[in-house]
């Protein structure tokens, strides 16, 4: 049986949004990709949008995937709130199988991006993405294919822009000619009940730039909140070739999970980035031997700091033991700050060559998302979004730390947390 589902609760901008996603026909439109600005309305319009597709036709199979675990938790709880109780048979609110079914046999599956392999597993009549800007880099080549496989399903992808990753690629089709793909936008002026006066507070406290992106919902190249313009040094476009007498420094970043990545960051000595890896292996063993092989490519004239803290200190161990000569780096709140405040100086006197965003977007999109925020003792620390990564950022910073205290110009000593002239923590071994 279908179910009529009134969306008379809408706002104007997110009617029309509705009416265009609901009245046109798959064979004409099969993706509808949604740029919203904050407090724009574009989640409480999807949920809608979820429950209307849901209810529209007996017995299919919809999903609706958000960037990381805690928001598809968020949305899920949102969701039951609102939802008239009669129209539910069934719910479940637990990792992996997160789901609501409908009375008229219409399973709605809930996902985070994070889970595209499992993801891939389904077809799905329809599909609601939401904060796609942020979804792992990964995750839409691997949902897209198995849409073909329903010709009349209907796509929705909204996000706020975060840099030009899938979701601009996915904007740009949509503001193309070819029907296939439709675009609309929506900002903050489109919500009537929005209190302008935050408006004002939040152009006092962000950069022009910013404010076009998270409040405008325009599209923002080489922008980060943290860094700020790092356009103007992603001049990077290739991975350079090793320079016999040319030194070269190195910053390793850690995994301590399955979650996290153990990254390498290569500069040479005038910071010029000139390769970064993300290593496969899992196993520290494993690791040190795929890491010491790229290392020892560089010759003998390559040094940096690896990562201490956590399971850090035995990766380090394992690559002295292979004669890799690497200083142990211990990071705290403090040697953070240091650590950010060099790399912004170094991007503002334009000191360093970074990748641009196609040749390591994994770097430009951690960059893009960056942020400070206060401790309870009112400092800052600085982190990366839930459920988003910092690996990437934290090599590069690490590794131009060895760059600016040109590592190996003294005779390093075996010893226990000694603090280096700018007050990072770090062990020195030869």
């Amino acid at each position: 049986m279908a179910i009529n589902i009134k969306i008379s609760s809408l706002q104007d901008k997110q009617q029309a949004i509705a009416r265009a996603v609901i009245n046109t026909c798959p064979s004409l439109t099969k993706y509808h990709i949604v740029r919203a600005s904050r407090q724009s309305g574009k989640t409480y319009l999807l949920e809608r949008l979820a429950v209307t597709l849901a209810c529209s036709v007996k017995d299919q199979s919809g999903t609706f995937i958000m960037a990381t675990e805690a928001q598809t938790r968020k949305v899920f709880r949102s969701m039951i709130k609102w939802i008239p109780s009669q129209l539910i048979v069934r719910k479940n609110n637990t990792n992996g199988s997160r789901e609501i079914e409908f009375v008229n046999g219409t399973l709605l599956a809930f996902f985070s991006s994070g889970s595209y392999d499992t993801i891939a597993g389904n077809s799905f009549d329809f599909l609601i993405g939401d904060e796609f800007g942020l979804w792992n880099r990964h995750a839409w080549s691997i949902i897209k294919p198995t849409l073909a496989a329903k010709p009349n399903a209907k796509v929705i992808l909204a996000s706020t822009p975060r840099g030009k990753n899938d979701f601009y690629k996915e904007c740009v089709k949509g503001m193309s000619d070819d029907p296939f793909v439709q675009h609309y936008r929506m900002s903050y002026k489109d919500n009537a009940k929005y209190d302008l006066r935050e408006i004002e507070d939040a152009k006092k406290s962000m950069s022009p730039e910013l404010f076009k992106q998270e409040y405008l919902a325009e599209f923002i190249d080489g922008i980060s909140i943290v860094f700020g313009s790092i356009d103007k040094v992603q001049n990077v476009r290739t991975w350079t070739k090793i320079i016999e007498g040319e030194k070269y420094f190195f910053g390793l970043d850690i995994s301590g999970d399955g979650e996290d990545k153990t990254v390498l960051t290569v500069m040479d000595s005038k910071g010029k980035v000139v390769l970064i890896h993300e290593v496969e292996a899992t196993s520290h063993p494993d690791q040190a031997r795929e890491l010491s092989k790229i290392i020892k490519s560089f010759g003998a004239n390559i040094v940096g700091y690896g990562e201490k803290n956590g399971l850090g200190n035995s990766l380090c161990d394992l690559l002295l033991e292979d004669k890799i000569t690497v200083f142990k780096w211990i990071t705290t709140n403090d040697s953070k700050q240091e650590l950010v405040s060099d790399l912004i100086t170094d991007i503002n006197s334009v000191d360093v060559g970074l990748p641009t965003s196609d040749l390591c977007p994994k770097l430009d999109d951690e960059m893009s998302m960056y942020m400070a925020v206060r401790t309870k003792t009112n400092k800052l620390s600085y982190t990366h979004p839930v459920g988003m990564h910092d690996d990437y950022v934290d090599s590069l910073m690490i590794c131009n730390k060895a760059r600016r205290d040109n590592l190996g110009t003294f005779s390093p000593v075996a010893t226990e947390d000694i603090y280096n002239s700018s007050g990072g923590s770090c062990d020195f071994y030869s």
